[in-house]
C-alpha cells in the first residue's frame, strides 16, 4: 500500500545528477538546501526508479561521471532517500497526465501525485502538472 507523504520531495534526474556531482552552478540554492535537509533527516527525498535508470543512461550517453556508487551509498546510508518502484498506482496516475509530457517525466510527475509530493526540478514541463521546487 502506498501512503501519501505530503512533506516529501520527488527528485528529477538532472537535479540528482548535479547534486551527486556537487555542481553548485547548476543546482539552485533551494534545491540544494532541500536535498541537504534530507541528509539531515528533516525531509524525505523520493527517487523514482526511472530517475536512477535515466541517470545511468544520461551519464553513459554524455560521458558524464555519474557516481552510481555514491548514489547507492546515499540510498543505503540515508533513510530519508527512498527509491520508489514503478507500481500500478503510479502507472494509473501516469495515464491521467496529458501525453504532452515525455514518458520519464510523466512517471516522475505521477510519483509526485501518488505521494502528494513536490518535484525538485528545473524542467518547465512539470509546471501546471505538479508542484515544483527550484
Amino acid at each position: 500500500m502506498i501512503s501519501r507523504m505530503t512533506d516529501a520531495l520527488v527528485i528529477d534526474t538532472h537535479p540528482l545528477l548535479w547534486y551527486l556531482a556537487d555542481d553548485q552552478k547548476r543546482l539552485s540554492s533551494f534545491a540544494d538546501d532541500a536535498i541537504r535537509d534530507a541528509e539531515e533527516g528533516e525531509t524525505d527525498i523520493l527517487i523514482p526508479a526511472i530517475v536512477i535508470a535515466e541517470a545511468i543512461y544520461v551519464g553513459e550517453k554524455y560521458a558524464l561521471s555519474v557516481d552510481i556508487q555514491r548514489l547507492s551509498e546515499l540510498i543505503r546510508e540515508e533513510p530519508k532517500f527512498l527509491v520508489v518502484s514503478l507500481s500500478m498506482p503510479i502507472l494509473e496516475a501516469m495515464a491521467r497526465i496529458e501525453p504532452r509530457m515525455e514518458m520519464h517525466d510523466r512517471i516522475i510527475a505521477a510519483t509526485a501525485r501518488v505521494f502528494g509530493a513536490t518535484v525538485i526540478t528545473k524542467d518547465r514541463a512539470f509546471e501546471g502538472v505538479v508542484p515544483t521546487l527550484w
